[in-house]
């Protein structure tokens, strides 16, 4: 690709995402970590749903097929920035942040490796600097290392 130019990309599939919270940019904000992240052949995603419900959805790249899973957390919608994060960690566990705007870390936990149906309950990430989060996200580190990054 020449320097400068657009990339191009093609439409490989896609999956119906349902239904989703339009009335601000919670879903779309700029600032948001990572809404949407690849693993070599799966594609996890999450979004608030018009009812407040957190929306984790699953696809396969290799089969096009697409899982949904919803998890009831308390969010305030009304402020764009309570965007929703997340992370894959080496092992394979999903990591997700939501709610957030100068507020405690909310945090989750896959419970079982590329799995979005089975969480731990709501926990500390850490314990460290957990108070007054506003933008997670989460970095890719190396296999011995999870990070996350908030302002």
């Amino acid at each position: 690709m020449e320097s400068g130019m657009p990339q191009r990309f093609e439409l490989t599939g896609k999956c119906d995402l349902g239904s989703a919270w339009a009335s601000n940019t919670i879903n779309t904000a700029i600032f948001r970590g990572a809404g949407l992240l690849t693993t070599k052949t799966l594609q996890f995603g999450g979004y608030y749903d018009s009812n407040g419900r957190i929306v984790l959805f699953r696809r396969d790249l290799t089969s096009e097929d697409c899982t949904f899973s919803c998890l009831e957390a308390p969010s305030n919608l009304t402020d764009a920035h309570n965007v929703i994060s997340l992370g894959v960690d080496h092992s394979g566990f999903i990591h997700l942040t939501y709610n957030h705007h100068g507020s405690k870390l909310n945090y989750r936990r896959s419970s079982k490796p590329l799995s979005i149906d089975c969480w731990d309950p709501p926990s500390s990430m850490t314990g460290l600097f957990e108070d007054s989060i506003t933008y997670p996200y989460f970095l890719p580190m190396d296999s011995s290392q999870r990070s996350l990054l908030f302002f």
